[in-house]
């Protein structure tokens, strides 16, 4: 699996200069790139209100203004599947105010912000030595300097994208 990191100063729209500022991080966004059995994203975002399931090009139209790292996963259609269990559930805006601006915990598994998400599927589906703390807890900027510690490769996403 694929883990897409957004900088802020690549689309600097309000959304992202607030949680640049709540989260102390250029680091604003994270999606999950699945290779098989096709090239999709999987990421929830406030502008779509929720969980969403598209093809890379259309998630990513930018490739430049990411940042790509490769993720070790157990099985990738289990991933799959987990993921499309959660598609179209709502954006979590209380639990991104709360763990992000007030370092409060609202775990909820009825709806997702972006790297809660991303963390709660790593914890379930890697065998990373990540650390074993409430996704809800963790913010775009956290997760990347995670995957950067446990050496997980940076790559370039251009040699992947089969559009």
């Amino acid at each position: 699996m694929i883990i897409a990191f957004k900088n802020h100063l690549n689309h600097p729209d309000l959304a992202n200069r607030l949680i640049s500022v709540w989260t102390q991080s250029d680091w604003v966004h994270v999606e999950m790139l699945l290779q098989y059995p096709r090239q999709l994203a999987v990421s929830s975002r406030p502008s779509h209100g929720g969980i969403t399931v598209s093809d890379w090009s259309s998630a990513l139209p930018n490739a430049s203004t990411w940042q790509y790292y490769e993720v070790p996963v157990s099985s990738e259609m289990a991933v799959w599947d987990f993921l499309l269990s959660q598609a179209d559930k709502s954006f979590n805006w209380s639990g991104l105010v709360a763990s992000q601006v007030f370092g409060a915990s609202l775990p909820r598994t009825d709806s997702w912000f972006c790297s809660e998400l991303t963390y709660a599927t790593l914890l379930q589906y890697s065998p990373l030595a990540l650390p074993q703390r409430n996704p809800a807890e963790v913010s775009p900027a956290l997760l990347r300097q995670y995957l950067i510690d446990l050496h997980c490769p940076k790559i370039d996403i251009n040699n992947l994208i089969t559009l």
